[in-house]
């Protein structure tokens, strides 16, 4: 009997990890007589991790900006970067993990104190944590008489590392906009973002909304604002993608930055950005492998060593739009021009069904407002905007996973008064259904000599009546025969189809 035997590596989606990290810290203020902080904004950004020890390990950066008010009425903006490093407790990994990480911040504090910002966040870290594990085993058996064999029907992750997709753009101002005097701050955010697999990639098509703020060179000028799209057509290195695979990528906006030249006319009117999508791939490949699942010798004694191995099945992505809408109302000045709503999605809960998933968590925005004050000629208040969403996923049951990603896919607004807002917006969520596979592989198989006593207390000849999971081939090793001779002697004609209740009569050793 010769064995074949082949290296494998087995994938396994063991879940998701979250913590809580409250940074705080200090920013010494230019000498521009700061006289109030309008609003800050903040973008985490993951740049490494790993696992050791049962510890999921991290480090990144929290860009910050702090838009503040001077003394004489001049708005400006006040970078700050701070960096970022923490251990997440696990009892999930195993094997060779892949760990992917993404950061949000869930809520600011701040306060001016002199010459000086004191701040404090509030940030919420999800680990979501696949192990790859590594095995020799038994594949194919030459010379064996006896062989069951077994499908195995499982994915393999495509695309285990983030990859980037750096898009560059420029834009002019309008004519009927001021020339740039002092750049305040530019958000970035996602529209209509679609993901699909090719051959070799992953293909991401859609969009970026870029707002660039800044005061005219023109007196009395607080704040101007310019928005211009960025169209995204790229496609991400997955080696091994085709264009049938499942996929439920991470997409996020990494890095951003921006410059200001002048045009021809020697006006600072130009924006040049630059911007960097990060993605986890997230490309669920099917793996189907046909190997032994047991053996048996009527001569010779077959010493068999198992591995008990975890897989996981994609068993079916969804990805769908929920539509947003709610009044806000400011708790400041009031409201005669809005220039920049800032919008994020936290997802709270997650609950797999039979056939269905529920989401719900809540859409927390920033707008940016212009006021008729002379004190406090730019304002900002924060408002949240819940959601639940009831997605479609056939298949699923109540035991399975989900992998939810989730994002501002469009926001808009709609002045009602000076005093409320409405907001209008979509939240794209893609999900993905995770079935946990258990099975056992075939390692090495040793023979020896067959102890001649063996079968010595089964009866030469039996009538048995077939029970519920019986198979010839286990019949066969169970009663010290072979599932040929069952089906010869009892003329079957499918020897593969047995039913619960037939009568078999099954001959020892023949």
């Amino acid at each position: 009997m010769e064995l074949t035997k082949t290296k494998l590596s087995i994938d396994r989606y063991a879940g998701e990890e979250r913590m809580q990290l409250m940074p705080q810290g200090e920013v010494i203020l230019p000498n521009e007589g700061i006289k109030s902080i309008v609003t800050a904004r903040a973008q985490p950004y993951i740049v490494g991790g790993g696992t050791a020890g049962g510890k999921l390990s991290f480090e990144g950066s929290i860009d910050m900006v702090f838009i503040c008010l001077t003394g004489d009425g001049r708005l400006i903006s006040v970078p700050h970067s701070l960096y970022i490093s923490e251990n997440i407790n696990t009892d999930k990994t195993g094997g060779d993990s892949v760990p992917q990480f993404s950061c949000s911040v869930s809520g600011t504090e701040y306060t001016l104190a002199g010459d000086r910002i004191r701040y404090k966040l509030l940030c919420e870290v999800s680990c979501r944590i696949f192990d790859t594990y590594t095995l020799t085993a038994v594949t194919g058996l030459e010379g064996a008489e006896n062989v069951a064999e077994q499908t195995i029907d499982i994915d393999t992750l495509l695309g285990k590392r983030n990859v980037e997709i750096k898009l560059k753009d420029s834009a002019s101002v309008g004519r009927e906009l001021p020339n740039i005097e002092t750049a305040i701050d530019m958000t970035v955010s996602g529209t209509g973002l679609t993901t699909a697999c090719v051959t070799d990639g992953l293909a991401v098509k859609g969009g970026l909304k870029q707002n660039f703020m800044y005061t005219g060179a023109q007196e009395g000028e607080a704040l101007e604002s310019f928005c211009f799209d960025t169209e995204i057509d790229g496609t991400a290195e997955v080696m091994g993608a085709a264009e049938d695979m499942l996929c439920c990528p991470d997409v996020g906006i990494a890095d951003t930055t921006y410059s200001i030249r002048c045009d021809d006319d020697g006006e600072a009117r130009i924006i040049e950005s630059e911007c960097t999508l990060s993605i986890w791939p997230n490309v669920f490949a099917p793996l189907t492998l046909r190997v032994p699942e047991d053996a048996y010798c009527l001569e010779r004694e077959l010493d068999i060593s198992r591995c008990d191995v975890t897989g996981f099945k994609a068993v079916c992505v969804n990805k769908s739009n929920c539509p947003i809408r709610r009044a806000l109302e400011t708790t400041g000045e009031d409201m005669l021009r809005v220039y920049d709503v800032c919008a994020r999605v936290t997802v709270d809960d997650t609950r797999v069904m039979q056939d269905k998933t529920a989401v719900s968590g809540a859409v927390d925005v920033d707008v940016l407002y212009v006021t008729g004050s002379d004190t406090s000629p730019v304002c900002a208040f924060k408002g949240s905007i819940p959601f639940e969403q009831v997605l479609e996923t056939r298949g699923s049951t109540e035991d399975m996973q989900a992998i939810v990603m989730a994002g501002v896919r469009h926001i808009g607004f709609n002045m009602l008064s000076q005093r409320e807002i409405e907001l209008r917006g979509m939240i794209g969520i893609d999900c993905a259904i995770i079935d946990e596979r258990h099975f056992s592989l075939i390692t090495d198989i040793t023979e020896g000599p067959k102890d001649a006593h063996i079968g010595d207390d089964i009866p030469s000849v039996i009538v048995y009546t077939v029970q519920h999971g019986d198979t010839l081939w286990k019949l066969g090793k169970r009663f010290h025969t072979t599932a040929q001779s069952i089906a010869r002697t009892n003329r079957l004609d499918d020897p593969d189809r047995i039913n619960v209740g037939d009568r078999l009569i099954i001959v020892k050793g023949y």
